[in-house]
């Protein structure tokens, strides 16, 4: 049996884009440590079984940090749906997010993007905020009209055994005090404006501190960063918000469909 569903939220003031779209507007699915494209199939599958989008395009970055896509992208899709894979998903934040920028490059100039949404998982969520405070000040690279946060670390985790199997430098970004993650905060002052942020925080029971891997605190953390009239937190309590859940949960998909398209209600 579910638990009370808990929501915290703040009004929204609507934003005008620096810019009208000259492309199609894709929704892109962003993993995190460790994750793979099995991190979303299973979302992305529902939210075409409920007509939410259509997935037409998978990028992914080599080891090398090569970018390439497959696929293609039309206006008349509506809510284009785009998977981000990155083979290495032990990369450090600084290279991850270079790599991703190096995927919204190709994505402007193949497919025209020049605005898109983000649902993210875990240290997905760390690299997409990086890239909106790395680019918020040039205005060639793509924007990021909303985001969505699924368990990520912004004030890093605690567990550091849990890390050694797979090892790399975002073991060591991730933790609580990196100097990473001190950056990104930093840094806060050059997120973007107008973007809008939801950052979804797992408990497994009322008494439980999170997800079993990062604190519900940690996961909120990111209202330092995003302009207080931009950001939305949602506390998803369940005995299956696992940290590997969230991604798993009709419950949570109705929340970020809602959310990125107000039509799901």
């Amino acid at each position: 049996m579910s638990v009370l569903l808990i929501t915290f939220s703040t009004v929204f003031i609507d934003f005008k884009p620096v810019k009208a779209a000259s492309g199609p507007v894709p929704t892109l699915f962003v993993h995190g440590y460790g994750g793979s494209a099995d991190t979303f199939n299973r979302m992305i599958k529902r939210f075409e079984y409920n007509r939410w989008g259509t997935k037409t395009l998978t990028c992914t970055v080599s080891k090398k940090g090569t970018a390439s896509c497959k696929g293609s992208l039309s206006t008349k899709t509506k809510h284009p749906l785009v998977q981000v894979i990155f083979e290495d998903p032990t990369a450090s934040l600084q290279d991850t997010t270079f790599w991703f920028t190096r995927v919204l490059k190709l994505l402007k100039e193949k497919y025209k993007v020049t605005s898109f949404n983000i649902i993210s998982h875990s240290m997905g969520g760390i690299v997409s905020t990086k890239y909106i405070e790395d680019t918020s000040k040039n205005d060639w690279y793509p924007k990021v009209n909303r985001i969505v946060t699924l368990g990520s670390p912004f004030d890093g985790v605690s567990l550091i055994g849990i890390y050694k199997k797979l090892g790399g430098p975002a073991s060591r970004d991730l933790l609580i005090g990196s100097k990473a993650l001190s950056k990104i905060r930093a840094n806060g002052k050059y997120f973007y404006k107008n973007t809008k942020m939801l950052s979804v925080a797992g408990r497994l029971n009322p008494n439980e501190m999170g997800d079993g891997l990062v604190e519900w605190k940690s996961a909120i953390a990111s209202k330092k960063i995003v302009p207080k009239k931009n950001f939305e937190e949602y506390h998803f309590i369940d005995f299956q918000a696992s940290h590997s859940g969230l991604h798993e949960s009709k419950t949570v998909d109705k929340k970020v469909g809602n959310y990125l398209w107000g039509y799901t209600r």
